[in-house]
């Protein structure tokens, strides 16, 4: 018999490659910008493991079906700004308690692999760390 409480997952999408529009500059939003996005997002998964039921998990092809379209579809200016629509998109999980989303700009500047931006967004009545 367990003495501890469990079911709390974090579910980690990491390293989605994706192309674009990001930027200021003519060129860059001319052409898709390679990225790199990556996603932690914890969820109470008790009712999904003690029944061994898909329905109950957070999905985390869903997840990345909802991010998909804004990126290839939408243009930004600022990583800030695509960093908190993919949040957003992230915390319209109901069951979703506290996500982490980074973008990275792959060769953004010289001597860079990359520029990133990470935001975090928690849900009021929970506490705790992705």
């Amino acid at each position: 018999m367990r003495t501890f409480e469990s079911g709390l997952a974090r579910i980690e999408i990491n390293n989605l490659s994706m192309r674009g529009y990001i930027g200021v500059l003519e060129d860059e939003m001319m052409y898709k910008q390679d990225l790199r996005i990556s996603v932690a997002l914890m969820y109470d998964a008790a009712q999904a493991i003690g029944n061994n039921d898909v329905d109950a998990a957070v999905d985390y092809q869903s997840v990345v079906d909802a991010l998909m379209p804004l990126v290839e579809n939408e243009r930004f200016a600022l990583l800030e700004r695509l960093a908190q629509d993919l949040l957003d998109r992230v915390m319209g999980f109901a069951a979703v308690r506290h996500a982490k989303v980074k973008v990275e700009r792959l060769l953004a500047l010289r001597f860079t692999e990359s520029v990133a931006v990470t935001l975090t967004g928690r849900r009021s009545h929970h506490s705790m760390c992705v």
